[in-house]
């Protein structure tokens, strides 16, 4: 928060009259799962009044989607915001501000979007759009990286309007930007770029040839490509080592050749060995189908292990896979046993046992689930996505929350799993509405906000996400002290209490007794499931 709490010391804040919320509305993205709506409060509303802050979420997960809306009451704090906090770093990402476009039309038609590509790998964000903004207004503009933050060597651009964007193409494409000559051109939709990859397909001249025995001379090689047609290029690469194969790639000119080539080459018997020849790929098509290969094996194992695949937790740190899997034998015939471990090799404590039938795995839960190794209960059940276990624990807690009258759940779409509701974390920014030095009751009416808690039993309809996260934050202190002070087991308990219907949670806001018996619920349920 360094980063931020230093740039906001710059930023020139001016009183504004309001204007209607949803009129001056900005999207921010390229934002850390971590960032919530308090955190980006404190970013902008320095800048002036904010109307209202919008995370986008998984509907059904509840993760942010990365991007969120902001509303300003008037349209200089939103060009303000624009102007000084665009790239800000945000819990180690920086974001990207851009007018929030009311007609999704817009950015689904590809109007004025280009691709650039041969971008040096220092190129960020913010050059990228520094850099192609003297063409006209841009809508967004991002380099594409990979899953550690490092730059693909590409990125996209869209303008507001294509003539804009036919200004840029024209005059960026194979000009140098640092060390590279860039390529500039309209964005094909993946179903035009599909259909271009295919045509080239349709249409290959080049083919590759692999599996040649070391032995074989260059000439005796290309002799053989020679006798099917013409060739416009040849290069193979021989090995020094004779236990290796050679391979290369010959170029025909002519697609009706190198097709014939590989029909009459390709498996066929040369000095002894089956050599393969087939179209030549570029990187991104090998990568593409052994991923594809990858995926479809996955998904395989899935559904053949489906109910034969058991998830075990609270393993004494002293057992290895020999052990565990001596521990399951007696139940079946064992497909792995592993032990999740950290990188040191340490155990992580919990680990997945696969066996060839789901009567197999059956016997081992029942008769293992809850066995004592080393003073603590072991748990076996089957194993779960993610997503599968969130729908289970819901479950359990409306069965848990049913016992009481006119109580209920509806599906997640709180403060999702895993939010930070981290320990540390400053009074003024949990409760900034509080002088310094004044420390909130847990049941004190309290505004947040600009939202108002209303009466007790007065019916409030869809509580705006940003009045649900001053609540979690408000209510974590004495969850976290219900589950003995653990992090997650506490972040768990308080999204169940958030996804309570709108006039249970109204109550439990204003009744401690209420809230008392909800928590106490929900931390029952959520101890069945360990």
């Amino acid at each position: 928060m360094s980063e931020i709490t230093e740039q906001l010391g710059n930023l020139s804040i001016k009183e504004e009259s309001p204007a209607p919320a949803d009129a001056f509305s900005l999207h921010v993205g390229g934002l850390d799962k971590s960032v919530n709506e308090s955190i980006l409060y404190d970013l902008f509303s320095p800048i002036g009044l904010v109307g209202s802050i919008k995370i986008c979420r998984d509907t059904v997960t509840g993760d942010s989607l990365g991007y969120a809306y902001v509303n300003f009451q008037n349209k200089e704090s939103a060009e303000n915001a624009i102007e000084q906090l665009n790239f800000t770093p945000i819990n180690g990402k920086s974001c990207r501000i851009t007018w929030a476009q009311k007609d999704p039309s817009v950015l689904r038609s590809g109007a004025g979007n280009i691709f650039i590509k041969n971008l040096a790998l220092d190129i960020d964000d913010k050059v990228l759009n520094e850099t192609f903004s003297v063409f006209g207004e841009i809508l967004s503009s991002k380099v594409a990286v990979d899953a550690t933050g490092k730059s693909k060597g590409f990125g996209f651009v869209q303008y507001k309007t294509k003539d804009a964007a036919d200004d840029a193409i024209l005059s960026m494409n194979g000009t140098d930007l640092g060390d590279s000559k860039l390529y500039v051109s309209a964005h094909l939709a993946k179903d035009q770029r599909e259909a271009k990859v295919q045509e080239k397909k349709n249409q290959f001249t080049n083919v590759y040839f692999k599996n040649i025995p070391s032995e074989a001379t260059e000439e005796e090689v290309k002799k053989i490509f020679t006798e099917i047609g013409e060739v416009a290029s040849f290069s193979i690469v021989i090995p020094t080592n004779p236990a290796l194969k050679s391979h290369g790639f010959c170029d025909f000119g002519v697609h009706e050749t190198a097709a014939k080539a590989v029909e009459a080459l390709n498996e066929s018997e040369f000095k002894g060995s089956v050599i393969y020849v087939g179209r030549a790929q570029k990187k991104y098509e090998r990568l593409a189908e052994l991923q594809k290969s990858y995926e479809a094996a996955a998904r395989e194992r899935v559904e053949k292990y489906r109910g034969s695949n058991l998830y075990v937790k609270h393993l004494p740190k002293s057992y290895k896979d020999e052990k565990l899997a001596e521990l399951f034998k007696p139940f079946g015939e064992i497909v792995s046993a592993k032990i999740a471990t950290s990188n040191d090799g340490t155990s992580k404590g919990f680990a997945f046992v696969c066996f060839t039938q789901p009567e197999e795995a059956a016997k081992a839960i029942a008769a293992l689930n809850g066995t004592m190794l080393e003073e603590k209960a072991m748990y076996v059940g089957l194993a779960q996505k993610k997503e599968e276990r969130h729908q289970l624990l819901s479950r359990e807690f409306q069965q848990k929350v049913n016992r009481f009258p006119n109580m209920g759940v509806v599906p997640p779409h709180g403060v999702p799993m895993g939010a930070p509701f981290a320990q540390g974390i400053p009074p003024q920014m949990m409760y900034p509405n509080m002088y310094p030095g004044q420390f909130p009751n847990r049941f004190q009416q309290m505004p947040m906000r600009g939202f108002t808690i209303p009466p007790n039993g007065q019916q409030q309809q869809q509580f705006p996400p940003q009045f649900k996260t001053e609540l979690g934050h408000r209510w974590f202190p004495a969850v976290k002290n219900a589950v003995s002070g653990n992090d997650d087991a506490a972040n768990r308990v308080t999204n169940m209490l958030l996804d309570l219907p709108e006039n249970r949670l109204n109550a439990i806001i204003n009744d401690e007794e209420a809230f008392n018996q909800e928590l106490a619920g929900a931390v029952e349920a959520l101890q069945s499931q360990q």
